[in-house]
């Protein structure tokens, strides 16, 4: 039904079949209007006394009201009127009120009332009174579904909700503040699915949830703040799928899910602050792929999860991830347009895996390579990623460092995303045409050697330095060496010194020709013959080539 707290009641004397054990004297006729004013809905109810209920209650009969219009409910004035204490306990029967209409000016009282079996409150409207079912305990199923709650607050405080089924699938709460505040619900299913919240604060905080799913699929909450601070969800999936919070605070803080997945995937957040401090969400995943944020922050800092993910999330506020622990912190194909603060060294963190692939970075990560351990991070990814997609990872991490200023870190990054292209490049090919190994592995080997291994992918000056003496040192000792072996090749004297002053020995004639040559400064004084002047015309494009990239990376360090 869709109904709304606009309504009349009108009497009148006919009377009207409830069931076979009960015929109400007298019928009400419920009309509801829009916010207009418009009548667009006419009900018509049973009328049942207060006290035809507490004599049942009394007897310990079941009770039937389904269809009836009851006004005035109270259990604290059943326990006045039979002389009971204020605060003790009421045993109720099988209850039965599928449709009913519960109305009062000021509180529809059910509390402290035990329900022995089943409570079925299915499409009951629960008129203009706060509805109390404060410390209530049910041992049955338990029925809410399409339940409407009109004007007044929602007070299920300390209720025991027992280890039955228990539903409020659609129910409506319509105006005013809903506490579930210290509930207990037990081995059943709980199933809170397309149940709409409205403005009114809703409140879960401290409250137990026990084996079964626990479902909030599609819920949609108003302007209100929403509390599940400190609950233990227990073991069991839990479904917050598609929900759409509104834009108050949501917060989850320090609440506990001991096993079962965690799904919030394509809900709605809203413009409030999200709050996952210190949650722990298990040994299963937790799941917030698709899932729109909104202005308010966003904060994971030191959960723990086995699997936590974003993927194809946008991001357009700041997000703390600076988890405790967590095995696979995935990203994939979100987009980022504020700040996320990742794991460091300083949080002491245990992430063994984060996942960049496809990430659109229009904002900032804030990061270290070496206090997040970044390469492991990305390089434990393993089977989940390609290495093409790894070296996307880290071009990536190389232009949000550029950013950031952080130009030591952007090296080890560059680094890595050439080395991972390179690979990626190498596979490819192969995988194309296995017969592309013969052209495909000597090429990647050429490049590693020359680009990597010799300068870091030039962001190294200092190891270009040493590569370069490394090979000076190698052209000199093979012109020192190798004529003992083939006659043909030496280092020859072209001008003559008188008394043989400034003569050379013959290692360093080879040294001295090498500098020359590998420098191209090229004096002529010492020239080279037979295979020695293939051998110095390749030190001399060498020679070139490693001063031309040793340039190139120690300006690049400079102007940085």
């Amino acid at each position: 039904m869709n109904l709304n707290s606009h309504y009349t009641v009108e009497k009148n004397e006919e009377s009207f079949v409830v069931n076979s054990i009960l015929t109400a004297p007298k019928t009400a006729l419920v009309k509801y209007f829009d916010r207009d004013g418009d009548q667009y809905f006419t009900m018509k109810y049973g009328v049942v006394e207060p006290h035809y209920i507490y004599e049942k209650i009394k007897n310990g009969d079941e009770i039937d009201v389904t269809h009836c219009y009851i006004h005035d409910f109270s259990l604290s004035k059943y326990r006045e009127k039979y002389g009971l204490e204020e605060r003790e306990n009421v045993s109720i029967s099988n209850f039965k009120a599928d449709g009913a209409f519960f109305d009062n000016s000021s509180v529809i009282d059910f509390s402290f009332a035990v329900f022995e079996k089943d409570a079925n409150f299915h499409e009951t409207h629960f008129g203009k009174g706060t509805v109390y079912f404060f410390k209530s305990a049910f041992k049955g199923l338990v029925n809410f579904s399409e339940a409407y709650f009109g004007k007044g607050d929602a007070d299920f405080q300390f209720t025991d909700f027992g280890d039955g089924d228990v539903t409020f699938e659609k129910s409506r709460f319509h105006y005013g503040n809903i506490s579930f505040v210290n509930c207990v619900f037990g081995k059943g299913n709980t199933n809170f699915k397309k149940v709409i919240f409205n403005d009114g604060k809703v409140d879960f905080h401290f409250s137990r949830f026990g084996e079964g799913v626990k479902i909030f699929d599609q819920s949609v909450f108003g302007g209100g703040d929403v509390d599940f601070k400190r609950c233990d969800f227990g073991p069991g999936k839990a479904d917050f799928r598609r929900i759409k919070f509104g834009d108050g605070d949501v917060t989850f803080e320090e609440s506990i899910f001991t096993s079962g997945k965690v799904s919030f995937k394509s809900s709605d957040f809203g413009d409030g602050v999200v709050n996952f401090h210190m949650v722990d969400f298990g040994v299963d995943s937790a799941i917030f792929d698709n899932v729109k944020f909104g202005s308010g922050s966003v904060s994971f800092y030191k959960s723990i999860s086995k699997e936590l993910s974003f993927i194809e999330c946008e991001l357009d506020t700041f997000v703390n991830l600076r988890v405790t622990k967590c095995g696979y912190l995935g990203l994939t194909n979100s987009i980022n347009r504020d700040i996320i603060e990742l794991p460091n060294s300083r949080d002491k963190s245990d992430v063994k895996i984060i996942n960049f692939a496809g990430m659109r970075n229009l904002g900032q990560l804030y990061l270290g390579w070496k206090e997040s351990d970044i390469f492991n991070l990305i390089t434990r990814q393993k089977e989940k990623t390609t290495n093409r997609q790894k070296s996307e990872q880290f071009r990536i991490l190389r232009e949000n460092f550029h950013n950031l200023g952080q130009y030591d870190d952007e090296d080890y990054a560059y680094v890595e995303f050439k080395r991972h292209e390179l690979r990626a490049k190498t596979e490819d090919a192969i995988t194309e045409n296995p017969a592309n190994k013969f052209w495909a592995l000597p090429r990647s080997a050429f490049e590693y050697f020359i680009f990597d291994k010799i300068g870091l992918y030039a962001t190294n000056p200092l190891r270009v330095l040493f590569s370069t003496a490394m090979i000076y040192t190698a052209f000199s000792l093979t012109y020192f060496i190798l004529p003992h072996f083939e006659k043909g090749s030496e280092i020859v004297q072209s001008v003559s010194h008188p008394g043989g002053a400034g003569e050379l020995s013959h290692l360093e004639s080879a040294f001295y020709h090498s500098a020359v040559t590998f420098l191209t400064i090229g004096y002529g004084d010492y020239f080279p013959t037979g295979f020695f002047r293939i051998l110095s015309a390749v030190e001399g494009w060498v020679g070139v080539f490693l001063m031309s990239y040793f340039t190139v990376a120690f300006v690049r360090k400079i102007l940085r």
